[in-house]
Parts: structure tokens; sequence; C-alpha cells
């Protein structure tokens, strides 16, 4: 159904991309996927780093910030990532209960 694309190759457009749209976290967040499938995880996890300093709340980019320090036994940086994804989460959850209840207000009126 799809064809597989080597990681090399995959690296190579995803950094035109994100070249191209700087502003696009997404094509970051594939590259640093990339270099973690080919076990570079220092560059993995620099890029995951300047995506979460640019995008603090991503959610994706909290999460593989998290496995990733915990998988190089950096503890404490993985605790301190863990900590931000549930204050990111629990604000994205704050946010939907809040539209739900906007929603709802304008389908009574």
């Amino acid at each position: 159904m799809f064809a597989i694309v080597p990681c090399p190759q995959a690296l190579r457009c995803f950094q035109q991309l994100a070249l191209i749209e700087p502003t696009q976290p997404d094509w970051q967040m594939l590259v640093a996927g990339c270099y973690r499938r080919v076990g570079n995880h220092t560059a993995s996890l620099q890029i995951y780093q300047e995506v979460h300093r640019r995008f603090p709340d991503h959610l994706d980019c909290l999460r593989f910030l998290t496995r990733l320090c915990l998988d190089l036994d950096r503890d404490s940086e993985a605790h301190r990532y863990a900590v931000k994804l549930q204050r990111a989460e629990n604000a994205e959850r704050l946010v939907f209960i809040i539209n739900v209840k906007k929603t709802a207000a304008y389908t009574h009126c």
C-alpha cells in the first residue's frame, strides 16, 4: 500500500521541507524521528529540544523528549519534560472543555 522510503532519503526530503516551511514544527519532528530511527540520538535530541524551545506546548515533541531522555538515562531531564507534558495536556483538555461549553451555549440560544 505505502512504499517504505529509506530514512536517509526521507531525511533529506524532510530537511528541505523544514527549510521551506520553518514555522511548521512537523517537518523538524520528522527530521528528528529519522535521526532517532538510525540511532543518532544526539542529533535527534538536539532537534527535539529546538522544536520544544520554539513550540513549548507541542505535545508530540514533549512525548518524544520524555521517551528519548529516559532511553538515554537522562532521568532528571525526562522528569522535567514529563511534568511539562502533563501541564500541556491538562491545558489542552481545559481548552477543549471550554470550547464544548461555548458550543453548547450557542446551540441553546
